[in-house]
């Protein structure tokens, strides 16, 4: 889910991962692969305090914490995700993981979109 994800933003783009259960494994892959420059995100959890990450989403980056999702439940990698470049939101999935709604940018080709809902078996509605 993550790579395909990844494949819809632009190159250089950051991925924000913010969780109160993180997977241990999560958490060092997370810490040990840090984005060098990093926009200021609303939490999205404010009691309990959220462990919160920012990674650069390069091609080994994410396939390295996707085979490493594939091996922990989906709560215990995070609560929220975003991906951004700059001060620009790609994604927007807060409650991630949990039947909500994922939001994309309008910049992202509506085919895209297709496709990945296809992928995911999932329905899609412009906001």
């Amino acid at each position: 889910m993550l790579i395909r994800m990844a494949e819809l933003l632009p190159t250089g783009s950051t991925l924000y991962l913010e969780g109160s259960s993180t997977a241990g494994v999560i958490d060092e892959y997370l810490r040990d692969h840090p984005a060098e420059h990093t926009t200021e995100v609303p939490r999205g959890t404010i009691w309990p305090r959220s462990t919160v990450y920012h990674m650069p989403m390069t091609s080994e980056n994410v396939s390295g914490l996707a085979a490493l999702m594939d091996t922990v439940a989906e709560p215990e990698v995070c609560n929220h995700l975003l991906a951004y470049q700059g001060t620009t939101a790609y994604i927007i999935w807060y409650d991630a993981f949990y039947k909500s709604h994922l939001y994309l940018r309008k910049e992202v080709p509506e085919s895209e979109v297709q496709r990945l809902c296809a992928d995911f078996g999932t329905e899609y509605s412009a906001y």
